[in-house]
């Protein structure tokens, strides 16, 4: 579950066909894809970066988010709703799902309403284990179903190939951009059949890329979609023909590569941004960052760490000035719960007072057992935070282990505390407050400790029935109540650092997601997002 290491290699031919480089980029994901894996290209299980990286590739839901962080169409060409409740989504008329053996004729490959009803049968029937579920058992009847008490989802009418409604049981303004999520990639209906066979596992979707070839372990092969209906101004995307995801996991290698001139872009992790800071390169290397909405944080077992007034202590102990040290260029601290890179005017909400306020421990605490990722910076936090839990009388006993095993940990709550972190999916402000949500426990949800405030649940449910505009004071009451109850520590929010040679470019976005389809060589124009 941590950021890994992106390597982009791309070789440039001599042939140019309509302003069109043929281009492959090669990824090396030496961390998140190599160490997390990818198992699953199937959108309903796209439930943390990896998944969600190569799903966005391959499959579009009705809206996304761009690189501002705003919900545009996708799939959808408009929506339109009067009160929040009933959303009508009109289709665009010339969107394919990409060639495939499943559906030979190109007709019978045209997406529409049927198609998004059944992608949501599929995501909420009663046999998915999906994450996905709970953000969309707001629908009318979406329970029932995933219950498997009725036979459909009342809430979803198809009007007609283009058109579609979806009927909500409370009004939800933030629901357009909900269906960004990778959980509800559009499939195809018609292809069911066929992809349901061991013999033809590939993914079909109506993404930039087509998945041309899986060898776990050793590489993920992207090809160009030619029928991608995307334009960036005048350019048809994608700009690349293929992409290679290299699975190794040698940082050491990455940076030979890197500096060898067949990596293109790297990005960087605590120990090789200290590694380049004194290094030469054959070429002028250029550093990029921004902010992304990763809030980084320690989970509290509930039933080993029951009192909030301790909980509370050992945030208020953690030394914040002396973790941003650690991070450096890396993240930025904090002790609130919104960040900047996505909500500027609720991040910078005051925690309350009381949250600062130091406490000596005088009470027989047993030792407790902090479960932490193994990479360098992970463990470099938790060291500094068990020296300042010292200071307050708490000993502190960390295991650093690999991703699966603290995922078996935190499945059995076999900690006391557990470094995790939260990545929105998408940029509605009620989404940052899903893990603290009692209709998020697992399997519906990623609630993974089982706060439960009935407040905070009410508090979520009425600001969905009210414009963004007007739910301030509403999030810093839910920011209050959080920092009160202290089911979590917060520590800091992740930067995206990276370097490349200069020759080709990509923008970076505030969800952390790779735009691969805008990935061009440095003399070609990537035109602004209308």
């Amino acid at each position: 579950m941590r950021k890994g290491i992106f390597l982009l290699i791309i070789i440039v031919s001599e042939l140019l066909i309509t302003h069109v480089y043929s281009t492959e980029l090669i990824l090396n994901d030496s961390i998140s894809l190599q160490k997390g894996q990818v198992s699953s290209f199937d959108p309903r299980d796209a439930y943390h970066a990896n998944h969600i990286l190569m799903v966005k590739q391959l499959y579009e839901g009705l809206t996304d988010i761009d690189e501002n962080g705003t919900v545009i169409p996708t799939l959808a060409s408009s929506w339109e709703t009067n009160n929040g409740k009933t959303w009508t989504f009109y289709l665009r008329p010339d969107i394919y799902f990409a060639p495939s053996q499943c559906v030979q004729s190109k007709q019978s490959r045209r997406v529409v309403a049927d198609d998004v009803l059944f992608t949501f049968e599929r995501l909420l029937e009663p046999a998915s284990k999906s994450l996905g579920v709970s953000y969309f058992l707001n629908i009318d009847g979406a329970k029932a179903f995933h219950e498997g008490t009725t036979k459909t989802i009342t809430g979803i009418t198809v009007k007609a190939d283009d058109t579609l409604r979806f009927s909500l049981q409370s009004p939800d303004y933030g629901f357009p951009n909900r269906l960004s999520l990778s959980y509800v990639g559009i499939s195809s209906r018609k292809a069911d059949h066929c992809m349901q066979k061991k013999t033809y596992p590939h993914p079909l979707g109506t993404g930039p890329f087509i998945l041309s070839e899986y060898i776990p372990n050793k590489s993920i092969k992207l090809q160009r979609n030619t029928e991608y209906w995307g334009y960036r101004g005048n350019t048809h995307l994608p700009m690349t023909d293929m992409i290679t995801v290299s699975l190794t996991a040698d940082d050491n290698n990455a940076l030979a590569q890197f500096r060898s001139g067949k990596v293109d872009f790297l990005d960087l992790t605590l120990p090789l941004e200290r590694q380049i800071a004194d290094m030469k390169f054959p070429f002028t290397p250029i550093i990029e960052s921004a902010p992304w909405g990763q809030l980084n944080y320690l989970m509290f077992n509930l039933e080993t760490l029951p009192d909030k007034n301790l909980r509370r202590a050992i945030s208020a102990s953690i030394d914040r000035s002396m973790l941003q040290r650690i991070l450096g260029s890396q993240g930025q601290v904090t002790d609130s719960i919104y960040p900047p890179a996505l909500f500027p005017d609720l991040a910078h909400i005051p925690p309350p007072p009381f949250i600062n306020q130091s406490v000596k421990i005088t009470s027989n605490q047993k030792p407790l057992r902090l479960i932490a990722f193994d990479d360098v910076l992970s463990r470099a936090i938790v060291e500094q935070v068990a020296r300042d839990l010292k200071r307050i009388g708490l000993t502190v006993n960390i295991q650093a282990v690999p991703f699966p095993v603290l995922v078996d940990r935190l499945n059995k709550k076999d900690y006391d505390m557990l470094q995790l972190y939260w990545g929105p999916l998408y940029t509605d402000i009620r989404h940052f407050i899903v893990p603290f949500l009692t209709n998020s426990f697992p399997p519906d949800g990623n609630n993974f400790n089982h706060y439960s405030n009935p407040t905070v649940d009410q508090l979520v449910r009425s600001s969905e029935s009210l414009e963004n505009a007007n739910i301030k004071n509403i999030f810093s009451t839910l920011q209050e109540l959080l920092l009160a109850d202290a089911p979590m520590a917060p520590l800091y929010f992740g930067n995206q650092v990276r370097i490349s040679n200069g020759k080709f470019k990509m923008p970076l976005h505030p969800l952390g997601y790779r735009i691969y389809k805008l990935a061009a060589p440095s003399d070609q124009t990537i035109e602004k997002q209308p």
